[in-house]
């Protein structure tokens, strides 16, 4: 069994949950996370004031894959939730034993 991080841009996680469930993953864990990183700095504009904001909302997934599933879960992840940019997320897989109690 692997255990998997992943943390994407939030506007994606439809697209992530519906691929998954796709290829037999019906179990998330999903936090709303915000990601802090010096390439994400934008400027925005409240009550006329200009602010530099760092952080950004993303969402994270956390799933536990049995072993021969690993490769089509990753590939659907990179294809859905992921892109060439420069600083873009990656994908932490733990190896794991899951036990049900």
């Amino acid at each position: 069994m692997k255990y998997i991080i992943t943390v994407i841009e939030s506007h994606k996680f439809e697209d992530v949950r519906d691929s998954l469930l796709e290829v037999g993953i019906d179990a998330l864990t999903v936090f709303e996370v915000k990601r802090y990183g010096s390439h994400m700095d934008h400027r925005e504009i409240y009550r006329a004031a200009d602010y530099t904001v760092g952080f950004m909302p993303h969402t994270r997934i956390e799933c536990v894959v049995a072993d021969e599933d690993i490769d089509a879960v990753l590939e659907r992840l990179r294809k859905v939730a992921y892109s060439d940019d420069l600083g873009e997320e990656g994908i932490v897989v733990i190896p794991c034993d899951w036990q049900i109690l």
